[in-house]
């Protein structure tokens, strides 16, 4: 299953590129919120709060922010993917106020079964007793607080794709837990195989965890 799920997103990749290549890049800049010099052949967009830039003469996704390089060359199974057809289909359409459980979502049920499970359990070890560690890297990540649960913050993966995730610390009843929620305008922004990968991403940036550990 997960060598099926690798040799998608391989397969995607080129053929964001392909669709990339194609596309009239001032409309692009337009519906995905993000800037293109036409001059470099270059386009750069916000990431967790940090500039991106996608070159088109070079096929490459690089930084020089030393956060996001870890974004762009540790993650870059999600990464490239996740940035590369956001550019192709985002659109102009805000983000709400409401957010979304993904089993909410169309093809919802991939989020509970086999490879597609989320690692929010991942995030519970690393923050189990450190609370303020989750906040300290979540605002350093660009994250908004927002009132849920113990902790919680809205991160933003992509311009226009917006989620958050909630801390629950332990007590006598639960062990720490951790909840991930879409903004729901995500569907009419990516389709559901790559909101899950942004959803990867989102969390192994929270606790910066090579993304090999998961191939």
């Amino acid at each position: 299953m997960l060598a099926y799920i690798i040799v998608i997103m391989i397969n995607g990749e080129d053929l964001a590129w392909t669709e990339l290549l194609d596309s009239n890049p001032q409309e692009i800049a337009k519906q995905a919120l993000v800037n293109y010099d036409a001059l470099s052949q270059i386009y750069t967009l916000k990431s967790f709060s940090q500039d991106i830039s996608i070159s088109i003469k070079e096929k490459r996704v690089f930084s020089s922010s030393p956060l996001a390089k870890f974004l762009v060359n540790d993650l870059r199974f999600y990464s490239n993917l996740v940035i590369l057809t956001y550019l192709v289909k985002a659109r102009n359409i805000p983000l709400t106020t409401e957010l979304k459980n993904p089993a909410q979502l169309n093809a919802g049920l991939m989020y509970e079964r086999g490879a597609h499970q989320l690692p929010l359990d991942k995030l519970a070890e690393k923050f189990d007793d450190n609370l303020d560690g989750f906040i300290e890297r979540s605002l350093a990540l660009g994250g908004q607080a927002i009132d849920f649960g113990d902790a919680a913050f809205q991160l933003f993966p992509l311009p226009r794709i917006a989620l958050a995730l909630i801390a629950w610390k332990k007590d006598d009843e639960f062990p720490t837990r951790f909840n991930l929620l879409f903004d729901a305008s995500c569907e009419k922004q990516l389709p559901p195989d790559i909101l899950w990968a942004a959803a990867m991403m989102s969390i192994l940036m929270v606790i910066e965890e090579n993304v090999s550990t998961y191939k």
